[in-house]
């Protein structure tokens, strides 16, 4: 969600965390929506195309072959 959790580094520590978990997940990043949502989180930027292209270089720099985006 662009603003709350869409920094690199967080991304980075999470690529981390996942090799460890397992290093052939299928990870599917998915880019925020504001379609459907609560009057109270209307106001959120949904993502861009380049948030999910910046997410989803993190995951391929650290060994992730198998993404979705959406």
């Amino acid at each position: 969600v662009p603003g709350y959790n869409d920094g690199l580094e967080t991304t980075k520590r999470t690529a981390l965390w996942l090799r460890g978990v397992d290093p052939n997940l299928n990870i599917k990043v998915i880019g925020y929506r504001a379609h459907g949502v609560r009057s109270e989180a209307s106001h959120i930027t949904e993502a861009g195309p380049d948030v999910l292209d910046a997410v989803a270089s993190v995951l391929t720099e650290h060994g992730f072959e198998h993404l979705t985006v959406v």
